[in-house]
């Protein structure tokens, strides 16, 4: 019997699938470090959310920040996100308390705009490649080619200072 794994999607046998029992329903995942994975994307969502509800001094109900961060993590991964939050948090505290706002919704757009500038250009040190870049690398088949350097070109000046 073939089951439908929950994090990619990908058709597969129940037998060799990787079998986790929630609330008496089984969910199946290609593989355990895949399952792993989820969870740990999990995590880093939480923690950024809490994050965010920290930098704001408050618990967000506005939805709108939860539209604004899911088109980010389209963008970027959770972790750096998550990252650059944590590196930054005095800055973002600082901005958002010197600035008096009209409305919670103004409040939110302009923070999500600080992100989505500052984000471009955060290098995240902690972040490893991704694991399919790394597999796209190894595919690469580098080909050996035989080129010859062509001789350089002498300009009639340079002979004649040789003769």
């Amino acid at each position: 019997m073939q089951v439908k794994c929950r994090c990619c999607g990908k058709m597969i046998d129940r037998e060799i699938a990787y079998k986790v029992i929630t609330n008496k329903q089984n969910t199946y995942y290609c593989t355990e470090k895949e399952y792993l994975n989820k969870i740990q994307q999990s995590q880093y969502h939480t923690d950024m959310i809490n994050k965010i509800f920290v930098i704001f001094n408050c618990m967000i109900t506005n939805t709108i920040l939860f539209k604004e961060i899911s088109e980010l993590e389209m963008i970027y991964s959770s972790k750096v996100i998550l990252n650059y939050l944590s590196a930054n948090e005095d800055y973002l505290k600082k901005l958002l308390s010197n600035k008096s706002f009209s409305s919670q919704y103004a409040k939110i757009r302009y923070f999500t705009t600080i992100l989505k500038n500052n984000l471009a250009d955060y290098k995240d040190n902690t972040v490893e490649m991704d694991n399919n870049i790394e597999n796209k690398i190894s595919e690469i088949e580098i080909v050996n080619m035989k080129y010859k350097q062509k001789k350089k070109r002498r300009s009639i000046a340079e002979i004649e200072e040789e003769i």
